[in-house]
């Protein structure tokens, strides 16, 4: 039995609404259908709006499925979704940055469920907008994710839009990635396409947008079928390129003319006093936060602005993130040029088959060369801010505690202000002394609009969950490993 979950989201609340993924889940429900090889399949679009009651029809749709030998099973999902470094997140139309989880589909939870029924193959096309939210670390780090334990399957493909420090485009019609997907499907009757030939063709279609990087996941063979190309889906390939595959939407065509669409951007544009303002109160939601029930016994508090960027831990991680992603982040970058070691093979105008066999450590085939890049090292803001970053230090009452602090740094531009954030852990140094270890530092992004209710309520969502209930967690396993009344909030 092959089964399928078609999901997606396009009207959004509180994040940038995404039109072309409605037509994006569209055309998958069409190929899905065409394909007449799954046995039975979930579709959901707009009319389900809040998580909840996704998350209610998937779990009806999976038990329908127990007791049934599942051979393959796909999961689609178009829409905003990120990544924070220990979970992915799919982002429904209700989402709010203070209720990530119930206003999101949680991939560890989704994963769980999945599993319950022992699929066989398992197929996830993730074709997620950056919603703002970016971990900033080695592009390795969702693989590993992928593949650790508690996340992986047998046998399977992830077909992932992008890379996690990227976003993924689209215009108004389509995103890019389910368009390549698409494209994908462009032969013969007759012929069979695999989940490899169907990665091949995204990768070439990607080559040349340095923007956006598709990533994929492969457990398998490599002989796994997708379809079989059949009249019906030459048929919807052929509607597909013409234009003739139209939205199912009865909605009015907008009237917007182009002066309604730039008066209505321009209210995102805050000006200088407004944007500092935000800054200032980040400050004050920091210093008046309350360290959580649990943790007070073992700590006291300590409240710090920093004001100077070179004493951020990491802050080249920092500085690429903004290179490549933050263009209207008011912000100066630093550059410097790094040496790098290479082996290269010595004459390159002699090549043979064998040649393949003869490692890069063997001196007479290969040589090391001193090659150059340029990369960024550090930033500063285009105009002065009240500090630069702001720590909040858990400092430990006991010996056999190590302390623990928390950094924010908040960044400019015209329409949102970027909160970066991380957890610093410390080492001792001496009988008595603790130092902040910047090796433990691994920075995540978010980037909100100048809105200060939803600032506050997320940088006191940082301080909670990405903080204070890290720090309970690692008591909890560290003091009582064996205690199943105690979970650790995923």
């Amino acid at each position: 039995m092959k089964i399928a979950l078609v999901l997606g989201q396009s009207d959004y609340q509180s994040v940038n609404k995404l039109p072309s993924c409605k037509n994006d889940l569209q055309h998958m429900k069409r190929i899905i259908d065409g394909t007449k090889s799954y046995d039975k399949y979930l579709h959901i679009d707009d009319s389900i709006s809040i998580a909840s009651d996704a998350k209610d029809k998937i779990i009806q749709f999976l038990e329908s499925c127990k007791g049934e030998q599942i051979d393959e099973l796909l999961l689609y999902f178009t829409g905003h979704g990120y990544f924070d470094g220990t979970d992915f997140y799919y982002i429904w139309a209700d989402y709010a940055p203070a209720k990530k989880r119930q206003t999101s589909l949680q991939n560890s939870e989704i994963d769980a469920l999945l599993r319950q029924l022992n699929p066989k193959l398992v197929i996830k096309i993730i074709d997620a907008c950056n919603s703002g939210v970016s971990y900033i670390k080695d592009s390795e780090i969702i693989e590993s994710y992928l593949k650790s334990p508690d996340q992986s399957f047998n046998k399977c493909y992830f077909l992932f839009s992008s890379q996690n420090d990227q976003s993924s485009f689209a215009d108004q019609n389509i995103s890019y990635f389910t368009y390549a997907f698409i494209q994908s499907l462009n032969h013969d009757i007759g012929k069979r396409i695999r989940y490899k030939d169907i990665i091949d063709n995204i990768s070439d279609s990607f080559e040349q947008r340095g923007k956006q990087t598709p990533f994929f996941v492969t457990q398998a063979d490599f002989t796994d079928v997708f379809c079989v190309i059949n009249d019906d889906i030459k048929s919807i390939f052929h509607s597909f390129k013409s234009g003739a595959m139209q939205s199912d939407s009865t909605d009015e065509p907008s009237k917007n003319t182009i002066k309604d669409l730039i008066i209505n951007e321009s209210k995102r544009y805050v000006d200088l006093k407004s944007a500092l303002a935000c800054v200032e109160g980040l400050l004050n939601i920091v210093s008046n936060s309350v360290i959580l029930p649990e943790i007070e016994p073992f700590f006291n508090m300590k409240f710090e602005s920093i004001n100077s960027y070179d004493q951020l831990p990491k802050i080249e991680y920092i500085a690429s993130w903004l290179q490549k992603n933050g263009s209207d982040a008011y912000v100066d970058i630093s550059y410097e040029v790094e040496n790098y070691s290479e082996r290269v093979r010595k004459n390159l105008f002699r090549f043979s088959a064998l040649d393949a066999l003869y490692d890069k450590d063997d001196d007479e085939y290969y040589k090391t060369v001193i090659k150059h890049k340029t990369v960024a090292k550090s930033f500063s803001t285009k105009f002065e801010l009240p500090y630069c970053a702001t720590t909040l230090t858990y400092i430990s009452k006991y010996p056999n505690i190590m302390n623990a602090s928390l950094y924010l740094v908040p960044i400019l531009s015209r329409t949102q202000l970027y909160i970066f954030f991380t957890k610093i852990d410390y080492t001792r140094t001496n009988w008595d002394e603790q130092k902040a270890d910047g090796n433990s530092a691994k920075w995540s992004c978010n980037s909100l609009d100048y809105d200060f209710n939803d600032i506050k309520a997320y940088v006191e969502n940082i301080i909670v969950d990405n903080f204070q209930k890290i720090i309970y967690a690692d008591l909890i396993k560290k003091y009582m490993p064996n205690d199943d009344q105690i979970r650790e909030e995923k």
